[in-house]
């Protein structure tokens, strides 16, 4: 299989992604209607996730279930929009097509196209995943009293990011302020250091969470925030058409 990425972690990942479906492509075309062992996978979404618990028995398909997770995967990668694989099958012939990535830091290197677009398509669905539970926490941590901010962690837009539980903001500073590896020296020490606060967080549009150091209802510190940036409201109605035009300047 060709795939010269260099970035260990993903090079992992698809190559497991290949095999799997060299074994789902086998198993498709086994004769008979016994299960074929295809190792620890849960193969039931759009995508492939590898089973870590040792304990868990090895997934076994018959050949006409291996073909419906074959083209549920095919479409799945065909459905993500990633042009190298609109026309992909679920034939053995796909496997062994690749495609020269351009674009990234990997501009040029040759990936398998259907487990490389399975993988990003694994990829995609769990960073939304993500997103959504780091969502719910945050929800839940407002209404138990705040979310948690770290002083000085801020997005690229300069706000402050908000977190659902005091730890995690306490390892949010720490990074900021030790690195990527805090951990690694004084760990302890280093937690009881972090400087970090619990407030209001307002998710204003899929793009802008404003802060504040007090925790307030929503609609207080709506228009808290749009105070702090020079609005004279005092209303909800007031803050939110002032954000809107403040944002749009930006």
């Amino acid at each position: 299989m060709v795939n010269d990425m260099k970035n260990d972690t993903q090079i992992t990942m698809i190559e497991r992604i290949a095999t799997l479906l060299q074994s789902l492509v086998t198993a498709s075309k086994a004769k008979g209607r016994g299960k074929i062992d295809i190792g620890r996978w849960d193969v039931s979404k759009g995508y492939p996730d590898p089973v870590y618990d040792v304990e868990a028995p090895n997934t076994t398909l018959t050949p006409k279930q291996a073909s419906t997770v074959l083209a549920r995967f095919c479409q799945s990668v065909i459905d993500s929009g990633w042009k190298p694989a609109s026309g992909l099958t679920t034939s053995q012939h796909a496997l062994a097509i690749v495609h020269p990535l351009a674009s990234g830091k990997n501009k040029g290197n040759k990936v398998p196209v259907f487990a490389y677009g399975l993988n990003k398509v694994r990829r995609d669905a769990r960073r939304v995943l993500k997103a959504d539970a780091r969502a719910a926490a945050l929800v839940k941590a407002q209404a138990d009293g705040g979310a948690w901010f770290a002083v000085g962690v801020t997005n690229k837009d300069g706000v402050g990011v908000a977190y659902p539980t005091e730890m995690k903001a306490k390892k949010a500073w720490a990074r900021k302020n030790f690195g990527s590896e805090w951990y690694a020296a004084d760990k302890a020490n280093r937690l009881e250091q972090a400087q970090v606060n619990r407030g209001t967080y307002v998710a204003f549009d899929e793009n802008t969470v404003i802060t504040s150091d007090t925790v307030f209802t929503t609609d207080e510190a709506l228009i808290a925030a749009a105070k702090s940036l020079g609005s004279k409201a005092s209303t909800v109605r007031g803050a939110k058409t002032f954000m809107t035009k403040h944002f749009a300047k930006a």
